[in-house]
């Protein structure tokens, strides 16, 4: 706090060095008025105009932690001064600039194979789609076994850029609820108990992830 009042102090005598000059010279010329009753002959061509005193306010930066100044002017040639001043926050401030993401937009990671294999020929037998503004994501296998997978075992993994789930994801694939699952923070696909019968599977694992680092 006692660096942003500092910042401002400084900020607010540059701005009068900036511009105090231009004010002072409008000050002189409302001041060499003559002074006089009605129907005094006054030489309002030496008064400021808005045009003149807009060219001053011009000179004040906004929105850099000074004060916002608006000049009006008087028909008897007084000069007012309205003074706005910026709101201080306690929030530090950073430089960092934050991507945006539109809103609909998922990242898709592909299954790097290994005991589990794709369960047909073509595309999108393996994949990650996954939402960064929500955390949600899906993970669809669509797989044959080349092996049992044990109990616990690895059979298929995520690449090493892709996010990993915040808690344990799990399906059943068989009446005997023998199961695949990723765990919290791990990119590797296990099953439990998972048969090599040249058996198809099918299926999504659904859940919330995170990207780390």
């Amino acid at each position: 706090m006692a660096d942003t009042n500092t910042q401002l102090v400084q900020n607010i005598q540059t701005l009068a060095q900036t511009v105090g000059r231009d004010i002072k010279d409008i000050k002189t010329r409302v001041n060499s008025i003559s002074s006089g009753g009605s129907g005094s002959n006054v030489d309002t061509s030496r008064l400021a105009t808005k045009e003149e005193l807009k060219v001053v306010e011009n000179k004040i930066p906004k929105a850099s932690g000074v004060p916002t100044l608006d000049f009006t002017v008087e028909n008897n040639g007084d000069v007012y001064v309205d003074i706005t001043y910026p709101e201080v926050s306690n929030t530090p401030t950073t430089n960092t600039q934050t991507d945006t993401i539109a809103y609909g937009t998922t990242k898709i990671y592909d299954v790097v194979w290994g005991v589990a294999v794709p369960g047909a020929a073509g595309t999108d037998r393996g994949y990650l789609e996954y939402s960064p503004i929500s955390g949600f994501g899906k993970l669809h296998l669509d797989i044959k076994m080349t092996q049992p997978s044990g109990n616990g075992g690895t059979i298929a993994t995520l690449p090493a850029n892709a996010p990993v789930p915040t808690r344990l994801i799990e399906t059943a694939v068989d009446v005997s609820n023998n199961s695949i699952y990723v765990e919290p923070n791990s990119r590797n696909i296990k099953g439990w108990g998972v048969q090599s019968n040249n058996k198809r599977y099918i299926f999504d694992i659904i859940g919330f992830w995170k990207e780390i680092k």
